[in-house]
């Protein structure tokens, strides 16, 4: 997350680039514990599903449940099995968003007529990727 403030690209933060990290987080922070109904401590996907929509985000639950088991953490802490459940704790939620943030921004760079559709060559869509990821 610290690339994310650091502009310059040096490797570093400087203490207004580390204020605005530590407001993101608690910004963050807050979302999760308004997202966590049950207060378990975790996001599962029925509560991340109205984080993402509220975020003007139209992702199915298939497409949730594979961030979830991609950024979570499986039920009862052992490596999660096909089909089993996960949830999200702040960290994975946290990444999940700044995930889906940037890969819409790098999708909407080419979708400049705003039709929910790109085309692009396995090239371009790499180094999207690369870049995103």
């Amino acid at each position: 997350m610290m690339g994310m403030f650091d502009h310059q690209r040096t490797g570093r933060i400087d203490v207004h680039q580390f204020a605005q990290l530590f407001a993101f987080i608690n910004q963050w922070t807050e979302a999760f514990k308004r997202a966590d109904a049950d207060h378990s401590g975790s996001i599962t996907v029925s509560e991340m599903m109205p984080v993402l929509q509220q975020q003007g985000y139209n992702v199915s639950p298939g497409t949730v449940q594979l961030m979830v088991q991609k950024y979570g953490q499986p039920e009862g802490g052992a490596y999660p099995l096909p089909g089993a459940t996960a949830s999200l704790g702040l960290d994975g939620f946290i990444l999940v968003n700044v995930q889906l943030r940037r890969l819409t921004d790098t999708f909407r760079q080419k979708d400049v007529q705003q039709k929910g559709q790109i085309t692009v060559s396995y090239e371009e869509f790499v180094t999207m990727v690369v870049n995103t990821v």
